[in-house]
């Protein structure tokens, strides 16, 4: 029997665990090293492609549930270990995962895409010219991702950017009570943004 991971939160108390978890599951907890690993004991043929879909959503519902009390380490869908496996796991990283736990304990991550702008290449563009026409582009991304920047202020405690091939991904590292208002600037300007999710991009 394996152990189908959700989570890893500080074993201090401060969440109510759902009870349960991915296919009517019960979650369980593996402690260790002051950690709490969130689980839930099943084969793992019980997940197949008729029911992925449906385990998935389960999964993330589990991780909303905590998530909504307190920070968490997610797991990728599905992880699987055994429980000596998670317990090594646990003591081994219980540093990092204490680390982040404790320093991000009221931060969230928000996350805003900056499209990068097409334009049209016409018939005969030279090398040279489709390589500038490429460079104005991510010059426009840039600045945008700084005008975003300055508009949100303080409600962002620090940002991760990530490049995508058709722009660029901000990751705001927001605090849990300055989450409607990081929203509200964005929603002013038009922008598009997502979260509050786990601040993984901050997890060093």
């Amino acid at each position: 029997m394996y152990l189908l991971a959700y989570c890893i939160v500080l074993d201090d108390g401060s969440a109510t665990l759902p009870r349960q978890g991915v296919l009517s599951t019960k979650v369980d907890v593996v402690g260790e090293s002051g950690l709490s690993a969130l689980c839930s004991e099943m084969e793992r043929s019980s997940i197949s492609a008729n029911n992925f879909q449906q385990a998935a959503l389960e999964f993330h519902r589990v991780l909303r549930e905590v998530f909504a009390q307190t920070a968490v380490v997610p797991f990728r869908f599905p992880t699987w270990l055994s429980p000596e496996e998670m317990s090594a796991h646990l003591q081994k990283e219980s540093l990092r995962y204490k680390t982040f736990l404790v320093e991000h304990a009221d931060h969230v991550q928000m996350e805003v895409r900056v499209m990068r702008q097409e334009s049209a290449i016409q018939k005969g563009t030279t090398g040279s010219e489709h390589l500038r026409a490429r460079a104005a582009q991510l010059r426009k991304v840039n600045e945008q991702a700084s005008e975003i920047k300055n508009l949100v202020g303080d409600n962002a405690l620090q940002w991760r950017e990530q490049e995508t091939p058709d722009g660029v991904r901000l990751y705001a590292l927001v605090s849990r009570a300055s989450i409607e208002d990081f929203r509200e600037k964005l929603k002013r300007a038009s922008l598009p943004v997502t979260g509050p999710w786990p601040a993984t991009e901050f997890f060093n």
